[in-house]
């Protein structure tokens, strides 16, 4: 059974960003760090891909938990209106 090499996601990073920069080859940087080049060139492309959400900006925490908290206080609302009045339909 062939086990795998796993790298971390700091050294696929580095290699990413060395690709990208293409100052060197797929090949050699593949060489330089004992890779494959099909690794680098897949590392590459989902560094460019994905390079678009460093600049997203993301919603804080507390911003989530008052929406969840808005929204919890809705649904109870909801429920409390929906037993009034299956009390009172059944009341007649």
């Amino acid at each position: 059974m062939v086990k795998y090499k796993q790298y971390t996601a700091e050294f696929k990073m580095q290699i990413a960003l060395e690709a990208a920069k293409e100052l060197l080859g797929v090949n050699d940087i593949a060489g330089k760090h004992s890779i494959h080049s099909k690794q680098v060139t897949e590392w590459k492309k989902r560094l460019l891909d994905s390079a678009e959400t460093v600049f997203e900006k993301k919603p804080r925490e507390e911003d989530l938990a008052n929406k969840r908290e808005e929204d919890l206080l809705k649904k109870i609302g909801q429920l409390s209106m929906e037993i009034d009045w299956l009390k009172k339909k059944l009341e007649q």
